[in-house]
């Protein structure tokens, strides 16, 4: 008799002209979260968005590494060196989540310097970090881009408007590949305005995210789900008071993908 013939599995894309995100692992994940700082301010519940974040991208795939704490310089060697890993050539994404105070265009490290967005955003370019050139970069901002009189149980993560820049700069390249091609930016709330933080329950921005990708990720592409969390933010009070006053909050998204972005594009043809 002869013996059954041997069935072999064939990966496939899921999502023809899609990045291909089917590599083990995933991609790797960096997560900074700032929750003490040296002038006594303490972000309440941060741990718990950085906490529902790492076990949501552990779950879809993905390594995962945390810091807490950081100050400028810390912040600004972490994320360098993460750029820069060799890992990355042989991943086919990234994410980057960086949880602290902020301002328009800038995030306040744990000893009150400030480290601008641009600035973080130029250690994943084509020029500083070739090993993801072509590949899809998600980065997410829970952090203030503005600031608001608001109160309520809610703590903001802004700071009093401040006059003082970090002084960082775009640099100059020669080069014949686009710069930053490939990236979604996501952040809690648009520029000029406050995000919002529930000290017992972490910030609406980071769980409904959390719940939209568990909830969508197999069907949506990544902007796509974006774009969900936002309506669901931006139709839903984030503080409701006695005196029937209301604030609202609208995340955002920033996009440089030149193709559809999905977290699985893998599935086996037998």
């Amino acid at each position: 008799m002869d013996p059954p013939a041997v069935k072999r599995a064939v990966v496939v894309n899921l999502h023809p002209g899609s990045y291909e995100v089917s590599s083990i692992p995933r991609g790797y994940v960096l997560i900074i979260n700032v929750e003490k700082y040296e002038s006594d301010s303490e972000r309440k519940g941060s741990t718990l968005d950085a906490q529902r974040l790492r076990k949501l991208f552990e779950d879809l795939g993905f390594n995962v590494f945390v810091y807490k704490d950081l100050n400028s310089r810390e912040m600004r060697r972490t994320i360098k060196n993460f750029a820069a890993m060799e890992e990355h050539k042989f991943v086919h994404t990234a994410v980057l989540v960086i949880l602290a105070h902020g301002n328009e265009g800038e995030i306040e490290a744990s000893d009150g310097n400030h480290v601008a967005v641009r600035e973080v955003l130029e250690y994943f370019n084509s020029q500083k970090c070739p090993n993801l050139y072509g590949k899809p970069k998600l980065i997410i901002f829970q952090a203030c881009r503005g600031s608001t009189i608001d109160g309520s149980y809610l703590t903001k993560d802004g700071v009093a408007l401040r006059t003082d820049s970090t002084g960082a700069s775009m640099s100059k390249y020669k080069n014949n590949e686009p710069l930053y091609p490939d990236f979604v930016i996501a952040y809690p709330t648009v520029a000029g305005y406050a995000a919002w933080r529930a000290e017992d329950n972490g910030a609406p921005f980071i769980r409904k995210l959390e719940e939209v990708f568990r909830k969508e990720v197999c069907s949506k592409q990544v902007d796509d789900m974006l774009r969900v969390v936002t309506k669901i933010i931006s139709e839903r009070p984030v503080v409701e008071l006695e005196d029937d006053e209301k604030t609202f909050q609208t995340s955002q998204l920033e996009s440089t993908l030149r193709k559809p972005f999905f977290l699985f594009t893998d599935g086996l043809i037998f």
